[in-house]
């Protein structure tokens, strides 16, 4: 799933029994778009699902992420409050 840390930012904001009334069983990995994610958001989202939080830096304008953690091409440990290493073929 793809969602905005701006989006995050709201819902952290919420009753915490919210985010344990939804099935979120089939969901493997939560993708972040926009502006990159801060730490102390990406620490509580990942507690509170228990699921990978992968953050990448992108606008519509571009795309394509600037900087992101590839997968599938070599596995580069995530680190909260970053979204990653310049993406390959990024260029302007």
């Amino acid at each position: 799933m793809f969602t905005a840390p701006t989006a995050l930012r709201v819902l952290k904001k919420q009753d915490p029994k919210l985010m344990e009334q939804a099935d979120l069983s089939s969901l493997r990995t939560l993708f972040l778009a926009s502006e990159p994610l801060d730490e102390p958001t990406a620490q509580w989202i990942q507690g509170a699902l228990k699921k990978p939080v992968v953050d990448n830096y992108w606008q519509t304008e571009t795309g394509w992420p600037m900087i992101a953690i590839p997968r599938g091409i070599e596995a580069l440990p995530p680190k909260l409050g970053s979204p990653g290493v310049p993406s390959m073929g990024f260029g302007r």
